[in-house]
């Protein structure tokens, strides 16, 4: 097979040019050839192990990617050498129109399966795998990667079509869990983005019951970073939000002031959620009030002291209370955080 110096084919070329004509003659050319061993030019890879079809993807020729999966339906389930396929490629570009065509292909028998690679970091290494339905003998797991990923961006709302095709395509994708056992909701919730949580909120509300392998729930990861306006989503939408609790036993708020963002307080202040969590105490018997006192949060401590629901005796395991914690704190040689 005639191929270039970076092992690319004329399919690879006529694709890479946007080419439509050319790439029908090749495909036509190729049906009428006689294969001895198992690559055939569609599916021919270049030094990097991208097919044509990643070429097109590339360049976004939706009518260069139909003909292509129409001509081989197996080029869906062709990675590169980075574990990369089209469906992901496509994602992760933004480029809605193809990854409309490789959805609605599920419905003749083509789905996507996502696999996990080895990453350094928690959302940016992740790749999708993709296979033929036909060729599938086990369930269909993972296939939530590019979502994931997706998810994570911290993206204005004119990019959740993307988000709301792939939901479209297979609702189950709001549930799937990485190796991290992370839902893409928990990745949205990592960056805020208020629109994505909506749209998988509106396909999917059970990821968010679903805790990642560190006993987080996705309300969690929100006040881990203080996104004070998607907690304020979450708890309208579910109330019962304050009965999530990590494996360290804490709610959100208890959690938010451990992470430093005792502001997520202002916005749910008045919410009967944020009431219930006032003298709520974790496994080692602490209270939000304990846990301000303990980090030196002086303005947190002051709001909540003046809240004549919070009870300032409550005694953790140890049979300290706030108080105690606080001047454990300044005898320690800390001082108390004034803003």
């Amino acid at each position: 097979m005639l191929r270039n110096r970076l092992k690319e084919t004329p399919l690879h070329c006529a694709a890479k040019a946007g080419n439509y004509t050319m790439v029908s003659l090749l495909i036509s050319f190729a049906e009428h050839e006689h294969h001895v061993g198992e690559e055939t030019l569609p599916t021919a890879t270049n030094m990097y192990g991208e097919t044509a079809l990643h070429e097109a993807v590339r360049v976004g020729n939706r009518d260069i990617v139909g003909k292509l999966i129409l001509s081989e339906p197996s080029l869906t389930g062709i990675v590169d050498t980075e574990g990369v396929s089209p469906l992901y490629l496509a994602t992760m570009m933004n480029m809605l129109n193809i990854v409309k065509i490789f959805t609605r292909g599920a419905i003749h028998g083509i789905l996507c399966r996502a696999k996990m690679t080895n990453c350094t970091t928690r959302c940016c290494a992740r790749k999708c795998r993709c296979v033929p339905l036909w060729s599938m003998l086990e369930s269909i797991e993972d296939e939530a990667t590019a979502l994931m990923d997706y998810c994570g961006k911290d993206l204005s709302n004119e990019f959740s079509g993307i988000t709301h095709t792939l939901l479209e395509w297979n609702k189950s994708l709001a549930t799937k869990v990485d190796d991290l056992e992370s839902t893409p909701l928990h990745y949205a919730a990592s960056v805020g983005n208020l629109a994505t949580v909506k749209l998988l909120l509106q396909h999917e509300t059970l990821a968010v019951y679903m805790a990642d392998k560190d006993g987080l729930f996705p309300i969690h990861i929100a006040a881990k970073y203080g996104r004070t306006l998607l907690i304020k989503e979450l708890i309208e939408q579910f109330p019962d939000s304050d009965e999530l609790l990590d494996k360290e036993g804490r709610n959100f708020l208890q959690l938010a002031i451990l992470s430093g963002k005792g502001n997520i307080i202002g916005s749910i202040r008045h919410s009967h959620t944020f009431l219930r969590m006032l003298n709520a105490r974790d496994y080692e018997g602490n209270t939000p009030l304990h846990l301000a006192s303990q980090r030196g949060e002086y303005r947190i401590v002051r709001f909540l002291i003046s809240m004549k629901m919070v009870y300032s005796s409550i005694m953790n395991k140890d049979g300290a209370t706030p108080v105690d914690l606080a001047i454990k704190e300044v005898d320690q040689g800390y001082t108390f955080k004034s803003e």
